[in-house]
């Protein structure tokens, strides 16, 4: 089995979550925000909650 670096296990998490997340969003309506400041705010507390501790899980597991 190849093996991927902890960069890339994040963002083939991250994708498969908003992947499967992204329907239901859809089903109920939810709109996507239109203004510069609130994309910001969503992608700095994306990375902050969601890409930056897959990371991290995954180069911790390098070294168990």
């Amino acid at each position: 089995m190849p093996t991927v670096g902890p960069l890339w296990l994040a963002a083939i998490r991250v994708a498969i979550g908003c992947l499967a997340v992204l329907p239901f969003a859809i089903r109920a309506g939810i709109e996507l925000p239109t203004n510069l400041r609130v994309w910001l705010l969503v992608i700095t507390m994306s990375l902050l909650h969601v890409v930056i501790p897959f990371f991290l899980n995954a180069w911790a597991e390098l070294t168990i």
